[in-house]
């Protein structure tokens, strides 16, 4: 086989993969995240302004808990 064609074979598996485990883990994040809010009271995300690359803003999103 040419190496074009096992880059292509290599990026299709990667991409079936990650498919596969995301949606094996989507249920026990989603447990998580519920527990989270019914124990906490409040989002599980947060947003908030940063100063990125040559001063852009963007915004950041991240979880709420810390521990």
């Amino acid at each position: 086989m040419g190496r074009k064609i096992q880059l292509h074979i290599k990026r299709l598996f990667d991409i079936i993969v990650s498919l596969l485990l995301i949606l094996l883990f989507a249920p026990l994040m989603l447990f998580i995240a519920l527990a989270i809010w019914v124990t906490m009271g409040r989002p599980i995300l947060f947003r908030q302004p940063r100063i990125g690359y040559r001063g852009r803003v963007f915004t950041f999103k991240d979880e709420a808990v810390r521990w």
